[in-house]
């Protein structure tokens, strides 16, 4: 908690950080760009060749501020380290709809982000009320669960702002995820990546104000 409360710290002063993508239907990805362009500690993993000018990530008093353009992007934090027996929550703020609905949320045992041997878990929802969970190992992406609704999940609706809180709980050989506190699904740790780095994972044509370390 520490750590992600240092990290929110240190973005305050920042700029609003360019960025490249990752859409979770391309498998084809390339190298992270340049992360000296980041708020230090911050790098995105982007996949296809895209134009930086629309992605960018900055502090928002207590949350992040995050949106990206035509692809999407998994930020993470040097120091957003977790192994063993975890709990790992953020809280999703999702200010206006988007014109399709769009997957974001959680990605965890992340490692060789920079590279093609890459690999992460992520737990994602969307503003139609379902969730999604995978798996990435280098260029293969293994879904899960497919798209589910489940009524924990608070839906976008004209006029008001979709708030959610998404959890991942790693217990023994199983990892637990929630939404707003309520158990949605439960699988196998072998099934997952669980132990490296933690952070968010942010399809297109998105925009989000993000919370992290939330009960």
């Amino acid at each position: 908690m520490r750590t992600l409360l240092l990290a929110l710290a240190a973005l305050a002063s920042a700029a609003p950080v360019a960025a490249q993508q990752h859409s979770h239907g391309q498998p084809a990805q390339q190298q992270a760009p340049d992360h000296a362009k980041y708020p230090d500690g911050w790098a995105v993993r982007v996949d296809r060749d895209a134009p930086a000018d629309n992605v960018w990530l900055m502090a928002h008093g207590n949350e992040l501020h995050a949106s990206t353009g035509p692809v999407g992007a998994v930020y993470f934090h040097r120091d957003w380290t977790r192994a063993g027996d975890y709990a790992f929550s953020v809280r999703f703020r999702q200010p206006k709809a988007s014109e399709h609905p769009e997957g974001y949320g959680l990605m965890i045992g992340g490692a060789e982000l920079t590279g093609a041997e890459q690999r992460y878990s992520y737990f994602l929802i969307r503003q139609t009320g379902e969730y999604f969970i995978a798996d990435r190992r280098g260029e293969v992406r293994t879904p899960l669960v497919d798209w589910t609704p489940h009524a924990a999940i608070r839906k976008f609706e004209d006029g008001t702002e979709a708030e959610n809180v998404l959890g991942v709980a790693v217990q023994g050989n199983e990892v637990v995820f929630s939404v707003n506190g309520q158990e949605v699904a439960r699988r196998p740790k072998d099934d997952l990546s669980t132990e490296g780095l933690a952070g968010f994972r942010v399809n297109h044509n998105l925009e989000l104000f993000i919370a992290p370390g939330q009960a």
